[in-house]
Formats: C-alpha cells, sequence, structure tokens
C-alpha cells in the first residue's frame, strides 16, 4: 500500500505560491513551487498540478511528458489572461506504479530518499550554483553562502527558454523508506544532515507529523519562503534483484557526514578556478529567474557579478578599452583633437 501526506506553510512571506498534489490511488505526488509574484506565481504552480492530474488520470501519457505539456499550459495560461506575464514554476513529481516510481522535476525543487539512516538527494537541481557545483567551480560550502543561489536555469512557463530540460530518474522505494519531495523553502534552512535527523527523530509518530516537523523546524530556521514537505510511504515488498535505483547527488547520515557527487563531465586537466572564468560561466548559463527569498530581486544578477569581478576593475577595464577604442580612431585621422 501507498501512502501520500503533504502539508505546506506560507513562511514569513504573504502570499503561497506553492501548490502540491496528493494521489494515492493514482499513485502521483507532485510539488510545485510558483514564481512571478503577487496573483501569479500561485497560479502557475496550481496549472502545474492540475495538468499533471489530469494529464495522467487518463493513462494517456506518461510523467515526462505530463511535465512538458505543463510547460505548455503555464505558457497558455498568461495569453489567457490567468496569472500574469512573466509568471514560471518548478516542480519535482513521482509517479508510481506498485513500488517503482518514475521522478521528473525542473527547477529546484527536490527529492531526496530516506533508508532510516541515509538520506540521498535524487534530483539535480536546476540552478546556476548548481550549475558551478557539479563542475568543480565551487565547492558545497561555497554554495551555501553564494547570494545567487536562487537563480534557476529551468522553469515551467519560461518564455526565454528555447528547451525545456527536465530531470528524470527511475526507482524502487523498499518497504521502511520514504520518498520526500519539497520546494526549496526547505533545504533553504534545513541542512541535509537535519532533514535526517527530524525524520529519524519523529519515525514513530507516523507521516503526518514528520511531514508538520519539518516546515515547522524550516519557519523556526528563518522560513523566509513558502515550505512545501511531501512524504510517500510504501509497505509492498520489492525483489532485491529487480531493484532500480536513482543516481545520487548528495548523501548524509545520522553521523554528520555527507558526500556530493558531482556530473560525469569531461575534464580536460583542470576545473576551472579562476574568477574570469566564473564570469564566462555566468554569462553562457541560461538564467531565467530570480527566486526571491529574503528581498532578494533581480539585483541579485549584479551581486553575482560582483562576486566573480570586483566593480572597480570592471570599471577600470571599460575605461582602457574606451581610451583605447579613442587613441585608434585619432591614429586612422578618423577623429581629430
Amino acid at each position: 500500500m501507498l501512502r501520500i501526506v503533504g502539508c505546506t506553510h506560507t513562511g514569513r512571506r504573504e502570499l503561497n505560491e506553492d501548490s502540491f498534489l496528493a494521489d494515492d490511488e493514482l499513485g502521483l505526488a507532485a510539488v510545485a513551487d510558483g514564481m512571478g509574484g503577487y496573483s501569479s506565481g500561485e497560479v502557475a504552480s496550481a496549472i502545474v498540478v492540475s495538468t499533471l492530474w489530469n494529464d495522467l488520470k487518463e493513462g494517456q501519457t506518461d510523467l515526462e511528458k505530463a511535465v512538458a505539456n505543463a510547460h505548455l499550459e503555464v505558457k497558455k495560461g498568461v495569453l489567457d489572461g490567468r496569472g500574469g506575464a512573466g509568471m514560471g514554476s518548478t516542480v519535482v513529481a513521482a509517479k508510481f506504479d506498485g513500488a517503482r516510481f518514475d521522478l521528473a522535476w525542473v527547477g529546484d525543487s527536490r527529492a531526496y530518499i530516506w533508508d532510516g539512516h541515509e538520506l540521498t538527494q535524487i534530483s539535480r537541481d536546476h540552478s546556476y550554483v548548481e550549475s558551478l557545483l557539479s563542475r568543480g567551480i565551487i565547492n558545497a560550502e561555497d554554495a551555501k553562502t553564494r547570494n545567487d543561489r536562487n537563480l534557476v536555469t529551468q522553469a515551467l512557463g519560461a518564455e526565454a527558454l528555447v528547451e525545456l530540460d527536465i530531470g528524470t530518474c527511475e526507482g524502487d522505494l523498499y518497504q521502511g523508506e520514504l520518498l520526500l519531495l519539497c520546494s526549496d523553502g526547505l533545504n533553504d534552512e534545513l541542512g541535509g544532515f537535519e532533514i535526517a535527523r527530524l525524520l529519524h527523530d519523529n519515525a514513530a509518530e507516523g507521516l503526518e507529523v514528520c511531514c508538520e516537523r519539518l516546515v515547522q523546524a524550516s519557519y523556526d530556521a528563518g522560513g523566509k519562503d513558502n515550505i512545501t514537505v511531501m512524504l510517500v510511504a510504501n509497505d509492498m515488498p520489492v525483489p532485491e534483484a529487480a531493484r532500480l535505483e536513482c543516481r545520487a547527488v548528495e548523501t548524509h547520515n545520522l553521523s554528520g557526514h555527507s558526500e556530493y557527487y558531482p556530473l560525469d563531465v569531461p575534464n580536460d586537466g583542470a576545473y576551472i578556478t579562476s574568477s574570469e572564468s566564473v564570469t564566462e560561466e555566468f554569462s553562457t548559463t541560461q538564467v531565467y529567474a530570480v527566486k526571491p527569498k529574503s528581498q532578494l530581486d533581480y539585483d541579485a544578477l549584479e551581486d553575482h557579478v560582483g562576486n566573480g569581478i570586483p566593480g572597480w576593475l570592471i570599471g577600470l577595464i571599460i575605461a582602457i578599452l574606451l581610451l583605447g577604442a579613442v587613441g585608434l580612431l585619432v591614429y586612422l585621422g578618423i577623429i581629430s583633437f
């Protein structure tokens, strides 16, 4: 038997732009984190979860195609006057067939597996910071403190996207394990060890209590964003030989040890480490939106560039280039003084 519970909290925001879907009978769980501000983000996330439910209850499509359709429906919602221009949403969703599940995600809403001892992140964020982290440009400690960590590179409804990148994996949920889906309001405030400890300490209280304690702990830790958590438990046996596992992105155990697993990318001899290369990476990475947390807005883009090259240095470079251009024009006789 499959059990799905979910809970959400506005946090210290004026509006809850998160939506979630829990359907035990259909075996469908989804969390959508809307973006776009008042009367837009919550519309986008609602469109996402309703599209997934409508598509999958008919059994005429798979989860990945349903997510792709949700992307189109959010864009269509803008044209139809539902919500506002620029609205979008992240999503993480799981569709179960017995103990086996398909997982799909877009953006930085996450999925974890908890086995009673170790918490394993199985979705890899579509975010600018993750693009740096997975290539070895920054380390995990750097990622926690960067003020550009709310830049997402993929979102449903994003007009700027040429092609939607949907993360997917397939796995089995063992008896005694939990699948945790969440908006980033949870993991922005709580680290993997803290989430693991809360799940361990409240296991005997049941899924609903675990869900509520996670949300409350995130709120108590700061709660700057909307917080949504879903937990899925499975009581059906899974033959060991038949088990499928999603690839681990990061693991955390109760002793406090964690390990991060970067992408398998070609290595030409050394990881990029210079600030110039980081800035170049920024200029070639498609950034869809800044998801405001503590009054963070699009000024974070400027703040980010400042992390790579100091503002005074940028100004000096521009001045040198302008002087050089003027000197060349004088030399060629195009202008004179």
